[in-house]
């Protein structure tokens, strides 16, 4: 094998090995950076290494000449990396990342568009402010599947418990039978009538009771009712167990399911709170069956045995049922969403002709209560407004927000900025909020570090 000579600093070595040995360098080092590109004087520490690069380094040409990663473009610019590189991820040119050119134009999305009642609307946004809905509200029983007039109140709402496509699902309350004292009360299958013991494996404290939709979901409906505060010696114990950490230690059992009515689930439960004194030495508060504490209530003409059961029957959920008659006076019908809207007797001109109440006004003139009333209570719509008798009102902007003044111009919210130059608005906001200027929130100035 020949061997070549080397010239280093002007003097000439028969080998590199020789060479290496002079400048008191390894031979196997010199010999690897000569074959990976690097210049004679470079392989011998005479002049700096080639700098390095990431093999998936971003390439950027700019005004300023080629760069070879996004941290030289940004050092050369005084941006922060994460700016430009979040630019480029939105398809920003290497000029507009830099500030060299005005960023792109945003194309305006495109809504989900909405027909309801044979009229068509770009958006949810447009659609729920021409009739008075709450946006938020509406967006997520669109995405639940109901229909844009359930969604807003035109039509009544779906069945609470139904199938993908809509229909009525089979439960424990579409089927219905009528005791022998008049109350109305579940049919349930064979097995399906439970009389269930929670125990208390730390005091050894029980509690009996009954349910005709399986053990897991009623222990589940017992948490439910601990986490949303209510009080009684049960939830009351359950609530300090989750504090002390033996939330496990509530375990529930079936006793027995061989009822074959709910009339004789009933009198299971009263024979089995008086056999175990559960009243006395355990968390029950009423004696159980027909005798306990729930009180009848009539909705329709017909009689359910509690309110839960007549809320669970046509499908409203049982806290707003109570909350609906306990708290906010309404008829057990209007709970139900069977009676006719609340009439709240406030006189009304509309075109130029006086009515008694809102809710008279749109019976005459065919107009939807619920929308009307959300418009003028709850948007602050005016009557004329709310009837569509002039347009509706345009969306106010929040006064709470920030006016940015950048050196790239002014704009008239955080959201608007963060748009312009292409990064997150919350990011903005929590750089604002550490104390950086407007430039430096944005990306446009980058913030110098204090020296501590």
């Amino acid at each position: 094998m020949t061997k070549k000579n080397i010239i280093v600093s002007g003097i000439t070595y028969p080998t590199v090995r020789a060479a290496a040995k002079t400048h008191g360098l390894a031979h196997g080092n010199v010999t690897r950076r000569l074959n990976a590109g690097w210049t004679i004087e470079q392989a011998f520490e005479l002049e700096p290494p080639p700098q390095r690069n990431a093999p998936n380094a971003t390439k950027l040409v700019t005004n300023k000449g080629i760069f070879t990663s996004i941290r030289d473009a940004a050092s050369a610019y005084g941006l922060l990396e994460s700016t430009i590189s979040q630019r480029l991820r939105l398809g920003w040119s290497d000029r507009q990342a830099v500030g060299e050119q005005a960023p792109p134009k945003k194309q305006p999305r495109k809504g989900k568009i909405v027909v309801c009642e044979n009229k068509t609307y770009p958006s949810v946004n447009e659609f729920t402010n021409a009739y008075g809905a709450n946006p938020i509200r509406t967006r997520k029983r669109l995405d639940s599947g109901w229909t844009p007039e359930e969604a807003v109140g035109l039509a009544p709402p779906p069945p609470r418990f139904r199938n993908k496509d809509g229909s009525v699902r089979d439960h424990a309350w579409t089927a219905k039978a009528v005791t022998s004292h008049g109350e109305t009360v579940p049919v349930s299958a064979s097995g399906k009538y439970t009389l269930y013991l929670l125990t208390d494996e730390k005091t050894g404290k029980e509690y009996v009771g009954i349910t005709t939709g399986g053990t897991k979901s009623r222990l589940r409906g017992h948490w439910n009712l601990v986490n949303k505060g209510r009080q009684s010696k049960l939830y009351n114990r359950m609530r300090k167990a989750v504090e002390d950490g033996r939330r496990n230690d509530f375990v529930i059992r079936t006793l027995r399911d061989d009822a074959g009515s709910f009339e004789e689930l009933q009198e299971q439960e009263y024979q089995e709170i008086k056999k175990r004194n559960t009243i006395k030495n355990g968390y029950n508060t009423a004696e159980g069956g027909s005798l306990g504490t729930p009180k009848p209530i009539v909705v329709d003409g017909e009689e359910f045995i509690s309110q839960l059961a007549a809320a669970e029957h046509y499908g409203v959920d049982p806290y707003n049922f109570n909350q609906r008659i306990n708290k906010l006076g309404w008829t057990p019908e209007q709970a139900a969403g069977l009676g006719s809207d609340k009439n709240y007797g406030i006189n009304i001109e509309v075109n130029e002709k006086q009515y008694s109440s809102i809710s008279e006004a749109c019976t005459v003139l065919g107009k939807n209560y619920k929308t009307v009333h959300a418009r003028v209570h709850s948007r602050g719509w005016t009557i004329k407004q709310a009837f569509d008798l002039e347009p509706a009102p345009k969306s106010k902007k929040p006064s709470n927000s920030i006016r940015i003044i950048s050196s790239i111009g002014e704009f008239a919210s955080v959201v608007c900025a963060a748009k312009a130059v292409g990064v997150k608005h919350a990011t903005v906001t929590n750089r604002l909020r550490k104390g950086w200027t407007h430039d430096e929130a944005l990306g446009l100035l980058k913030r110098k570090r204090s020296k501590k």
